[in-house]
């Protein structure tokens, strides 16, 4: 019953570009006198895979919706109560005990599993946070790549 309900978390990427509208509103963004590197540097906020991970990772799939519609509101009060950790940005989903008896959690498993989309839902969420996962590699890897060129530009 955990398993399912974790499964339905998210934490929705959101892509924050405060100091870089900071800077190019401030009009200090032509201190960068390479040419070519102001544009790589607007490109990893306007577009590319900064833009793909919010329209995969911004999705609030069907299968949470399930899942949550059909946990009874007491199991999901304790389970975030007892089963989950979160402060200052971060989250842990925790191992917990058992709010109810295993026949009243055998009822709500079998609705679970008599849901004849939940699996496919399932498959779904799992493989769009596979794909979110590729492309915030590919985010972190053009931030680490841009952060040497602008090491190297200004000595």
């Amino acid at each position: 019953l955990l398993a399912y309900y974790q499964a339905s978390q998210i934490w929705p990427y959101r892509k924050d570009n405060t100091t870089f509208q900071e800077i190019r509103a401030s009009g200090e963004f032509g201190l960068i006198r390479d040419q070519e590197l102001r544009a790589r540097i607007s490109s990893h906020y306007a577009s590319g895979s900064n833009s793909e991970v919010s329209e995969v990772l911004g999705v609030i799939p069907a299968y949470r919706e399930n899942v949550r519609g059909i946990t009874p509101w007491a199991i999901q009060e304790y389970i975030w109560a007892k089963c989950y950790s979160g402060e200052g940005g971060s989250q842990a989903l925790l191992d917990c005990e058992s709010p109810v008896s295993q026949e009243e959690a055998l009822a709500v498993l079998v609705q679970f599993r008599e849901s004849p989309e939940l699996l496919g839902q399932l498959r779904f969420w799992m493989a769009t946070n596979g794909t979110g996962s590729e492309l915030l590699k590919n985010i972190q890897r053009e931030a680490e790549d841009l952060a040497q060129a602008i090491d190297q530009s200004h000595p």
